[in-house]
């Protein structure tokens, strides 16, 4: 026989349910003051001689010693074993979960219907001197005895009522003071509840962790070199200053980078949706113009956009977090295009508005747990478009931390191998290839930059090429987008065989030929780049703009490419190679900036962030070395040239401060240490902007060919030179009037 567990014999009673005192028993009814004597039997009539139980105040004051008068059926043993236990001597009454839950107890403890439900057995005369000696063992006092006015339940409902005032004393005093009271046992052991925050204290914030072919790592190795080390170096206060300068600011710390504002968001997505009969007009200014949407990002089609939208609006099953950041995220990106394109049909205000709800509601999504620890098609392109975003931002570790999360979704839903297209419908495939070849392109390029290994390996991807589209103005798009995989395989490949810890036990030899061969596929990727005609391609103008620093990029990775030539860090091992790739890098440069800047400072943004801060700019570093080894004035001049350039970019683009910082402290130190070798020499060296370099040939002969005087001085005057120093060549270090 089965019985319910019931657990009111613990828990205060109801005002709707008696306590168990209160409620006679079945066999044995006691009245309030008994008196001792004959009373009439309620079922002969007869009266008879009986033992009266105790009164409800005599059990609740416990049991007595003292034994009332004899009962008839009982023997002499069962009374002296039941003085020997300290019982009553009366007679059993069903015990307390008997009583409550109404059934008919053998009055045995423990009861059979206490042993059969597996419950503690709570006898009627015993819990209140149980009681008792428990109070008295803990130094307690023991509750009062209840007054003959006073019934038990009037008793547990002050009890209820003088608890329920404390809680309310003690919850209002926490709303006050904002604090948790601490229980009696934290209060021992010192233990302390705090709560959680994204702010990182400035005691806690780190140094991003960069390899070796990085901007920063590439800067530090530049200050390490053996002339900087020289006496002659160490003996010039500039130059220590400007190095301790430069280090201090590669090591600065910073606060990992946050998705948004960094604002604290529930794990549960509450979003607020924009009007669906603005969404619907967006759509038709999206078909009508061929949305970057489709183009840039790694979003399909409009139809993509629109089974989505149907989902968040017309829900037949639950919406995932992943599904309500993609969509928010997708209108997001479509209205700020159309806020940068005049004349779409569409209100700028209104616009604007619903852009900045998209975008809250975007980054709420991202901030989210969900899209990091699930791999869904959803989550994966979230994740791929917010990283895409922090990239046009300038920031590099953010995108880093995105992507990486992409890629593992990529690799867990198994998108890098062809199995799992080969059954799938041709626009599904599509799709999930188009996402895929986004994070792979994204993932390995940022290998080189940062110096980090990329999450998805080469060798582990047999993943079908992405499909080049028929219509001859997307085409392009989609040419770049195959041409960038390419070129992001060969970074990858870099830092795999040059820059990694593998590569270091690799001999000079063997560089040498790893360094041919990726740059025998660096230029045949440059040529084929040149190759591709977007004079016909949608919004032809933004693929000029976004694509027109491709040469800075190309040559920087040239340049790290043959840096990598070499593990020493003596200029001397440094490859004349290195050297023309970093100097065509940085006239590079100088020449796409000013295009940047007649096209407005939407372009300014673009080419810094998508440009000077997708690479390394290690052509800078490179130069800036050779200043040094070569004393060549011509280094410095572009030295200068390139950080002006920079400042300019730096005052309106915040990402790329970092980056002049570091390079006005190498310019620096290249100009100190340029000023101080003449002086350290005793003057064997000759001061650039004062050297004179005469003909070895007569000027007197009629038949020479070439300009008689070349000089930098602006007051020189040969007048008073006879005709025999010609013949001699010398070098003038100060002006002669």
């Amino acid at each position: 026989m089965s019985h319910r567990i019931v657990s009111e014999s613990t828990a205060i009673p109801s005002l709707f349910h008696p306590p168990p005192h209160s409620i006679p028993d079945g066999r044995l009814a006691v009245s309030a003051e008994p008196e001792p004597g004959n009373q009439r039997c309620c079922r002969c009539g007869a009266r008879h001689h009986r033992r009266r139980g105790p009164t409800t105040a005599a059990l609740s004051r416990g049991t007595r010693g003292s034994r009332g008068s004899e009962v008839g059926s009982r023997s002499r043993a069962s009374m002296e074993l039941d003085a020997a236990m300290g019982t009553n001597n009366v007679i059993p009454r069903a015990c307390q979960n008997c009583r409550v839950r109404k059934i008919r107890c053998n009055r045995q403890v423990p009861c059979s219907n206490c042993v059969t439900s597996s419950i503690p057995c709570h006898a009627v005369g015993h819990a209140k001197s149980a009681a008792t000696k428990r109070s008295a063992a803990s130094g307690r006092q023991p509750p009062p005895a209840n007054t003959g006015n006073e019934t038990e339940l009037e008793t547990l409902q002050r009890r209820m009522t003088r608890l329920e005032q404390t809680l309310e004393k003690v919850l209002s005093h926490n709303e006050k003071h904002g604090i948790l009271q601490q229980q009696g046992s934290q209060q021992h052991d010192g233990s302390q509840k705090v709560r959680s925050s994204h702010q990182v204290p400035p005691a806690n914030r780190t140094i991003p962790i960069e390899g070796a072919s990085s901007f920063g790592r590439q800067a530090y190795l530049a200050s390490q070199i053996s002339e900087l080390a020289s006496p002659e170096a160490a003996n010039s206060p500039a130059i220590i200053d400007e190095l301790k300068a430069l280090r201090n600011a590669i090591q600065e710390p910073s606060p990992p980078d946050r998705p948004g504002d960094g604002k604290q968001n529930p794990s549960q997505l509450n979003v607020e949706l924009i009007p669906s009969e603005f969404v619907l007009r967006l759509f038709r200014v999206l078909r009508e113009t061929q949305s970057l949407l489709f183009l840039f990002h790694p979003v399909h089609d409009l139809a993509q956009l629109e089974t989505l939208c149907q989902r968040i609006y017309f829900p037949v099953n639950p919406l995932s977090t992943g599904e309500l950041t993609l969509f928010h995220g997708m209108l997001y990106f479509s209205m700020w295009e159309l806020h940068c394109t005049p004349n779409s049909g569409l209100s700028p205000d209104e616009v604007e508005r619903y852009r900045d709800i998209c975008w809250a509601n975007f980054q709420a999504g991202i901030d989210t747990h969900e899209l990091a620890a699930i791999p869904t098609y959803e989550n994966a392109l979230a994740l791929t478009m917010a990283a895409l975003d922090s990239q046009l931002r300038g920031r590099k570790m953010l995108q880093w931390n995105l992507i990486s999360a992409a890629a593992k979704h990529c690799l867990a839903l198994g998108y890098h191998r062809s199995d799992t297209f080969s059954n799938l419908p041709f626009a599904e495939s599509e799709t999930m290839r188009r996402l895929f070849w986004h994070v792979f392109m994204s993932d390995a390029s940022l290998s080189l930059t940062l110096g980090r290994a990329p999450i998805i390996q080469e060798y582990d991807v047999d993943a079908p090429p992405l499909t080049v589209s028929k219509d001859p103005k997307r085409a392009p798009w989609d040419e770049a987008l195959v041409s960038f995989v390419q070129f992001s395989s060969i970074q990858a490949n870099i830092y795999r065989q040059l820059y990694s810890p593998m590569s270091r036990g690799t001999d000079a030899v063997a560089r040498r030929h790893v360094v041919v061969s990726l740059a025998d596929k660096l230029r045949q990727w440059y040529a084929d780049w040149h190759e591709i005609d977007f004079s016909s391609a949608y919004h032809s103008h933004i693929f000029k703009t976004t694509f027109s620093g491709v040469d800075v990029t190309y040559y920087s990775v040239l340049t790290l490419l043959h840096r990598g030539a070499t593990s020493s860090n003596a200029i001397a091992d440094i490859s004349p190679e290195c050297f023309k790739a970093a100097k065509q890098g940085l006239e590079a440069h100088l020449v796409s900036y000013p295009r940047a800047v007649n096209l407005g400072p939407d372009a300014v943004s673009m080419y810094a962030d998508w440009i000077l801060l997708f690479t390394s700019f290690t052509p800078y570093i490179v130069t800036f070395l050779h200043c040094i080894g070569s004393l060549d004035s011509s280094d410095l001049t572009l030295l200068r040239r390139v950080l002006d350039s920079i400042e300019q970019i730096a005052s309106t683009v915040k990402s790329c401060r970092p980056q002049y910082e570091l390079c006005q402290s190498l310019l620096r130190i290249a100009e100190a240490f340029n000023e101080s070798r003449p002086l350290d020499l005793g003057g064997s060296a000759p001061q650039l902007d004062t050297a004179l370099n005469l003909s070895l040939q007569n000027p007197l002969i009629d038949d020479c060919g070439w300009s008689y005087f070349q000089s930098t001085m602006d007051e020189w005057s040969g007048q008073s030179l006879s005709t025999g120093c010609f013949t001699l060549g010398s070098r003038i270090d100060s002006h002669a009037n």
